[in-house]
């Protein structure tokens, strides 16, 4: 009778755990949301790279730190380099204002 009574309490203590760390999870993810959503409408983000692919599918590794795409108000800047095609910084970079935003 003991072991059953251990095995249901047991049992509720794990569900109730379980439940817990579920709207904690989700708790998480909507504060996530929040933040992003709070940086998408403030238009300041930045997008770091670090693989490409080609045509075939073949990955190729890049450095997050020199391949990204940044907006900060109405500004995008995007920069990359590659390895060989480059500018005289080691990247390409082009900069621009934003005019329209799709949604």
């Amino acid at each position: 009778m003991k072991t059953i009574l251990s095995v249901l309490l047991a049992f509720v203590v794990t569900a109730s755990l379980a439940q817990t760390k579920k709207e904690l999870k989700e708790q998480k993810r909507l504060e996530d949301k929040a933040i992003n959503l709070e940086l998408i409408n403030n238009k300041t983000w930045v997008l770091e790279v670090n693989m490409v692919y080609d045509k075939q599918m073949n990955p190729y590794n890049l450095s997050p730190v020199t391949n990204f795409i940044m907006v900060e108000g109405d500004e995008l800047t995007v920069q990359m380099a590659f390895q060989g095609v480059s500018g005289w910084n080691g990247c390409l970079k082009y900069a621009s204002k934003i005019v329209k935003i799709y949604r």
